[in-house]
């Protein structure tokens, strides 16, 4: 199967890797441009954690899939994961702009 072959695997835990990376680039009191880069990098990498675990359920089934722990740990960390950027979605501007104060952010639907 396609979701246990090494290479599969080394890409996964590329962008776990790249997914720390992203996140280590967040401090405070940041530029409003990097903020919004950080969340859509997050939304990214959300995506393809969401495809990986969906692509696992649907090649060892449901029932297998949960049977592993670290399965189950994996689709605990997708879902908070997912709700956590969607927060992020919501809850910040998605959107900005150089020419900008860094009080002032540019709706996404503006």
């Amino acid at each position: 199967k396609a979701v246990t072959h090494r290479y599969f695997e080394f890409g996964i835990t590329s962008l776990i890797v790249a997914n720390v990376a992203a996140m280590m680039l967040e401090t405070h009191d940041q530029d409003p441009c990097i903020a919004v880069a950080i969340v859509w990098a997050n939304f990214v990498f959300a995506i393809l954690f969401t495809i990986e675990a969906t692509v696992k359920i649907f090649a060892f089934g449901f029932r297998w899939y949960f049977l592993d722990r670290f399965n189950m740990f994996d689709f605990f960390v997708v879902v908070v994961v997912d709700a956590s950027v969607g927060l992020a979605f919501i809850n910040q501007p998605l959107t900005c702009s150089p020419d900008l104060d860094s009080s002032s952010t540019v709706d996404v639907y503006g």
